[in-house]
């Protein structure tokens, strides 16, 4: 038998002499080294050789790394010394006991086999990877729980529930609350009426703009104007006198005079003569004022989609001239006619309406 120092871990190693001149493994740290080959059949001398005296000092070809040793190491080192801290080293997961492979002679026959240390080293890695995997899992159910269903509690006005002493948490039933009151419809008109608003007296001129400030509500106007025409009572009368325009002597009237509403013919023919009626340019509001109070109607309509002032209040009462005429104002998405309407149907007795783009949009022949 030869006897050496380990150059790692400095344990005393029994080794054959066969191993002379050759390599082996330290039991202890795994550290393999060369033998000196002088040591063969000289005992004694290898005894010295050990404390340093007479042959070289063995050297070593492999030694497991320490803390104090530079570079990256694998994981399966990393895993080992984490085991070998934990108490397990005994049981060959050593940092040095994993990188040993099996050399025959002495100084491995303690040593487990290659194959049993692996399946152990893929067990514990097994485990371990699926107790990470718990801690994570766990984690984030208890993060969900938490937004979820621990959620903060409604804000009421009702003082907290008192805690019960022992048991389960009683958690009072959030308060009721009330459905929202179901939206009203608005009031169905029966009857004639224009954009909403009734019409009921015997004969009725509507005075629509025709320029072109009202270009955009314009086709919008005529349809209402003519679904009011439905609407009329039998004996009721309609006239659809348009805003004289710039180049024209006269202004559009349709018909030439008031028809009634249960002429069924002539109602066909309005409504095809409305439909050719266009807008554009300007267009003057007192010669149509002047033909419609010639007709002496119950009641005047007047609708315009452009801004009037107080000269349109003026207008109108010279034209009125004091006759006993209601005037029934309409303006078209324009609220800044809504001052000079509003006071021309408060002095006549009519009616002021602003009709919003979604009204007018509304309106289908």
């Amino acid at each position: 038998m030869i006897r050496i120092t380990c150059t790692h871990c400095k344990a005393q190693l029994s080794i054959d002499e066969a191993f002379a001149g050759g390599a082996c493994r330290c039991q202890f740290c795994g550290t393999i080294q060369t033998v000196p080959k002088h040591l063969k059949n000289a005992g004694a001398e290898g005894v010295r050789a050990t404390a340093g005296v007479g042959g070289g000092q063995p050297k070593a070809m492999y030694r497991p790394r320490t803390k104090s040793d530079t570079g990256l190491s694998s994981g399966l080192d990393a895993l080992a010394d984490a085991v070998a801290g934990s108490g397990l080293s005994g049981s060959g997961l050593g940092s040095g006991g994993m990188g040993r492979s099996k050399l025959t002679g002495a100084a491995d026959a303690e040593n487990p086999p290659v194959k049993n240390r692996m399946v152990l080293i893929l067990a514990v890695t097994g485990i371990v990877i699926v107790l990470l995997l718990g801690v994570v899992i766990g984690l984030l159910m208890k993060g969900s729980g938490s937004e979820g269903s621990a959620g903060t509690p409604p804000i009421t006005n009702n003082p907290p529930p008192p805690m019960p002493e022992q048991g389960l948490v009683a958690m009072s039933p959030p308060p009721s609350i009330d459905p929202l009151p179901a939206l009203m419809p608005a009031p169905k008109i029966t009857g004639p009426s224009f954009f909403g608003m009734k019409l009921t007296e015997p004969t009725v001129i509507f005075v629509l703009d025709r320029g072109g400030a009202t270009h955009l509500s314009f086709e919008y106007m005529k349809m209402a104007c003519l679904n009011t025409l439905d609407t009329l009572q039998p004996e009721q009368k309609y006239q659809i006198i348009f805003w004289r325009l710039d180049r024209e002597k006269d202004p559009v009237i349709i018909p030439k005079s008031p028809a009634r509403a249960d002429n069924k013919v002539e109602l066909k023919k309005t409504g095809q003569a409305v439909d050719e009626v266009a807008s554009f340019g300007q267009s003057d509001l007192k010669a149509a004022l002047d033909k419609a109070f010639a007709v002496k109607p119950g009641a005047i309509v007047i609708a315009t989609g452009k801004a009037v002032d107080d000269g349109f209040t003026k207008i109108v009462m010279d034209a009125r001239k004091g006759a006993n005429v209601k005037v029934h104002c309409f303006s078209l998405v324009e609220r800044n006619s809504n001052k000079a309407m509003t006071d021309v149907a408060n002095k006549t007795g009519g009616t002021f309406k602003f009709v919003t783009l979604s009204e007018l949009q509304s309106v289908t022949r």
